[in-house]
């Protein structure tokens, strides 16, 4: 949009987006086509530079404002001056008019908003904000003003009767800009602080908060979604930000300790700081039932699958069972050790209860039917799971109902057959650190490289030693077997990769090639290529029969740590250290058919099974999950 005679200080869109209007340095509002870009009116001037401006929602008429105060009135089709608004005493900072057209709204730096009567410029009202306004936003029905303020919080208004509705404070510097989502339950906040805010504004608390500028935030808007945040600032960039937070639920005043969703996402519930269990309407965010019974603080709380049961785990020793209908106790247990972690099994029959005694107990959930003439059962844990040498901290079921995994603050991830006392089994044998594991494609022999030079078989059902292979050169990196279970290939820091005999430990051959230690071997989904790759950053490919070297792939600038081939056997993925991601034909292996870079130190990947994403796991421990190309797959 060009003809301006100075800085531009304001651009907007007309309500109906056919038309912008300007303010400039040179006093003078300006009006252009928002479709070519034409200039379709420039207005008498102002007199000082113009800082705020807007057009009414019918577009007949735009108002602009002043670094002195002042704030004019114009009619749009022949730039005639209507009047003039008076009673600012400094910078108009904001310009507004009302969605449904009837009043204007004008903020400014004397610390003050005010509402003029749309049709005749009268004075409605003004409200004093205590700081002086830097943003303005009006809400869709026209009912609420929102400022943002020079005191680092945003205040929003009654525009009925100028009532203070709510306060929001979170910002560490002046609030520059403000605006309401289209379905006005949220607030979105830009600030010096160099952050962006999210605000429910049913509780009026921050939903969500992001640091994407490097300098002070200027501006900041809603798309129509109500969930994409656009924000410019000093930095000379535009962000984009999605917000991933639905919903905020204050669950206590007390405080939450702990939390839990329904199996049907119906409704959660938490533990709060008076030993209560509360369950809560995910929708609406209301309290449903509140759950009593346990003292000295609740340790664990789950919901039955059937979401008809909620059990809790507490301090004072005691396992409760209560109906989610009507809150009434099912079963009690006394356990032996203060509660802890919970699990219900998929099929709802067992509850595994961690306790503060390092034991896991199992115990039926289902209520007992009253026979007549015969005693009640007692009630008492299953079984008894022991091994863990610290606190359980997480305990799940596997999908089958018959297994579990716990952790603990020992370090360690232990696997269960919930029938059984005990931990399934531990394999020892290794004198040093493992670096990588890979099962047999029929599941019978599991293979496991470490840095004791050496690698050994497992039979992963009875958990037994099946044969150590021969020590090789340095630590193994690097584990695979071919689809048809006859090959194992290994990766050294001795710059080898060795094929054995996985029937009878035999070392076949060993491929020779690299100019560093080999990371990563995988065999091709028919067992006929084999490839490698290290730290010398290249990918070199091998006949599996026979051993013989093929083609060597070149392109990445750092170590190699993973490679794959696809499901489908035609394309071949590379994962460097230095975060690039290449994907090669594995029938052209020239250069890189596709290439991705991620920000950060990549570890590990793969492909998922329809060969059309690959999970990739990064040194700031998060897991990008990265869509190919259809050209890629």
């Amino acid at each position: 949009l060009e003809g301006h005679g100075g800085i531009v200080h304001w651009a907007t869109f007309s309500p109906n987006g056919a038309q912008i209007v300007t303010g400039c340095e040179d006093k003078i509002p300006r009006l252009f086509d928002a479709g070519n870009g034409a200039l379709v009116r420039a207005f008498a001037p102002l007199t000082g530079g113009v800082t705020a401006c807007a057009v009414r929602p019918d577009g007949q008429q735009v108002i602009a404002g002043d670094a002195t105060g002042v704030i004019k009135v114009y009619n749009t089709a022949d730039g005639a001056e209507v009047r003039t608004l008076a009673g600012h005493t400094a910078k108009i900072t904001g310009l507004l008019f009302t969605p449904n057209g009837a009043q204007i709204l004008s903020a400014s730096a004397d610390k003050s908003v005010r509402v003029w009567n749309a049709g005749d410029g009268g004075a409605v009202r003004t409200i004093d904000t205590t700081s002086a306004v830097l943003g303005l936003a009006v809400s869709a029905d026209s009912g609420r003003v929102a400022a943002a303020a020079e005191d680092r919080v945003v205040r929003v208004y009654n525009l009925g009767d100028g009532a203070l509705a709510q306060t929001l404070a979170g910002h560490t510097l002046p609030v520059t800009s403000v605006r309401f989502s289209q379905d006005q339950q949220r607030l979105v906040s830009a600030s010096a602080d160099q952050t962006v805010r999210v605000w429910d504004l049913k509780l009026g608390k921050t939903l969500e908060f992001f640091r994407g500028h490097a300098g002070a935030v200027n501006a900041v808007a809603f798309l129509p979604d109500n969930r994409t945040v656009i924000s410019g600032g000093a930095d000379n960039q535009i962000v984009v930000q999605t917000v991933s937070a639905q919903r905020l639920a204050v669950a206590d005043e007390k405080g939450v300790k702990l939390l839990a969703l329904s199996q049907n996402g119906a409704m959660y519930a938490t533990e709060t700081q008076d030993s209560a269990v509360k369950t809560w309407d995910i929708n609406t965010g209301n309290l449903t039932r509140e759950f009593k019974g346990l003292q000295g603080g609740v340790l664990g709380v789950a919901f039955h699958p059937n979401n008809q049961q909620l059990a809790a785990a507490g301090a004072d020793k005691a396992l409760l069972f209560w109906n989610l209908g009507d809150g009434a106790v099912q079963l009690k247990f006394t356990l032996p050790a203060a509660g802890g972690s919970l699990a219900y099994s998929p099929d709802g029959k067992k509850l595994l209860a961690a306790g503060a005694d390092q034991v896991i107990r199992t115990f039926n959930p289902v209520p007992q039917q009253p026979q007549q003439g015969v005693p009640p059962a007692p009630l008492a844990a299953t079984q008894e799971l022991r091994g863990c040498q610290d606190g359980v901290t997480g305990l799940v079921f596997l999908p089958d109902s018959r297994g579990a995994l716990s952790v603990s603050g020992d370090g360690q991830l232990r696997s269960w057959v919930v029938a059984a006392p005990d931990a399934t089994f531990t394999m020892s044998g290794h004198q040093s650190f493992i670096y990588a594991l890979a099962f047999s494609s029929d599941g019978k022999l599991l293979a496991s490289a470490s840095n004791d030079k050496t690698v050994r078989l497992w039979d992963p059902v009875l958990g037994k030693e099946v044969r150590a292979l021969p020590a090789q050169g340095g630590p193994v990196y690097s584990v695979a077997f071919n689809p048809q279970g006859t090959l194992l290939a290994t990766g050294c820091s001795d710059k080898t990769v060795r094929l054995f005999d996985p029937g009878n430990g035999l070392e076949l051959r060993q491929l020779a090639g690299a100019e560093g230690a080999v990371y990563s071997v995988a065999f091709h989904p028919n067992g006929q290529l084999l490839a490698a790759a290290g730290l010398d950053k290249k990918i070199r490919l091998f006949d599996a029969a026979t051993g013989s070297p093929g083609a060597v792939l070149a392109g990445h600038k750092d170590d190699i740590y993973r490679v794959q081939f696809s499901p489908a056997g035609n394309r071949l993925v590379s994962i460097g250290y230095s975060g690039e991601i290449h994907i090669w034909d594995v029938n052209n292996p020239a250069k890189p058919l596709s290439s991705i870079k991620l920000p950060v130190v990549l570890y590990a990947g793969g492909y998922f099974p329809d060969g059309k994403r690959l999970a990739v796991a990064a040194s700031n421990g998060v897991v990008y999950l990265v869509d190919l190309p259809p050209e890629a797959q």
